[in-house]
């Protein structure tokens, strides 16, 4: 992990936005102290169970979004989504979607390529849910500059990721032969394996040849975030951070949307940031916020940490046997049934 490139990014950009995070303060945090001391936490006990729901819905959408490759039943799709968030808060991303992938694909016998697909899916319809809810607040409450800009940038990385993916679902031998005019000038051995990958890839995106089933799973995402925001406002409470509903509605997209930003393992820096920046343009006490930021990511990661340990204790597994070894080779592999001693 230390010798990975993407790892040392995300490090960095993490420890850039933890100093503009704490600059403000210059050596001085008694105030976020006092802030957090102050603090009545009843209100993170019902933010811990709405956070509960919150993965079974995404396990949910993951169920049918799997259902044109396989039916999957509930149960271990969301042990297995929790594990992959708590591999998110301890390892960097994206290895907790990986190893979501590469944990189902060995439970139900079924190509991780493709189950990884479906992840991929899910994680453009949060962006665009997110984005939805962005451009709601800013129809009433005029945004600063720097949230139109990602609001923009946001826009245009989704809605691209999203026709890329149509057009793929759709046309998968005609993107795969401007994919090969690519990929020629690299190794015979490189280039057919290359798109034997894209071929797995592209059988995992088979929902979105419905519009029927792309709306249902578009009205899920926005259920989803509704109920984070939902979260984010019950933890306000313990903080007496006295703001309309809409202002956590915002916060939510903006702190979520900052993690697609590579970060160090569970967002630090790149979360308490956009959190209390969002919190800031509507008055609220720079160190207040801050301190509501900390708590919130706390509450956020502590329980799905336990709780995804609870779950590879009961499945006799360890933190090492749910993350691949060899990122997208294993991914590509064909689940075979003589490894399991069939």
């Amino acid at each position: 992990m230390l010798r990975s490139r993407r790892f040392w990014i995300g490090f960095t950009i993490s420890l850039v936005f933890l100093f503009l995070f704490f600059y403000r303060f210059k050596g001085d945090f008694g105030e976020i102290g006092h802030a957090l001391g102050e603090a009545n936490y009843i209100f993170v006990l019902p933010a811990v169970v709405v956070l509960v729901i919150i993965m079974g819905l995404k396990a949910v959408r993951w169920q049918y979004l799997l259902r044109p490759l396989s039916p999957v039943p509930l149960r271990p799709i969301f042990s297995v989504t929790v594990i992959g968030h708590m591999v998110d808060s301890l390892l960097p991303r994206p290895i907790g979607e990986l190893a979501r992938a590469y944990l189902l694909g060995e439970k139900e016998s079924m190509n991780k390529m493709s189950i990884f697909a479906t992840i991929a899916v899910a994680r453009i319809f949060d962006g665009l849910a997110l984005l939805l809810f962005m451009v709601i607040v800013w129809l009433f409450v005029p945004l600063a500059p720097w949230l139109q800009s990602m609001g923009y940038v946001v826009a245009g990385v989704f809605i691209c990721a999203l026709v890329l993916f149509l057009v793929l679902a759709s046309s998968p031998g005609r993107l795969q032969k401007v994919m090969a005019s690519f990929l020629r000038p690299l190794p015979q051995r490189w280039s057919s394996k290359l798109g034997e990958w894209l071929e797995l890839f592209a059988s995992g995106l088979a929902v979105l040849k419905r519009p029927g089933k792309l709306f249902f799973v578009f009205l899920l995402s926005l259920l989803i975030w509704f109920v984070e925001a939902v979260m984010f406002y019950l933890v306000a409470f313990s903080f007496n951070l006295e703001q309309h509903f809409y202002v956590f509605l915002l916060t939510s997209a903006t702190t979520n949307l900052a993690l697609f930003i590579p970060s160090m393992p569970g967002g630090w820096g790149n979360w308490e940031l956009a959190c209390r920046e969002t919190l800031s343009l509507f008055g609220v006490d720079v160190a207040l916020a801050s301190a509501y930021a900390i708590a919130l990511h706390a509450a956020v990661l502590i329980p799905i940490i336990l709780l995804g340990f609870v779950f590879l204790w009961k499945e006799n597994l360890s933190l090492a046997k749910v993350v691949p070894q060899r990122g997208e080779e294993r991914l590509a592999e064909e689940h075979d049934p003589k490894e399991d001693g069939g």
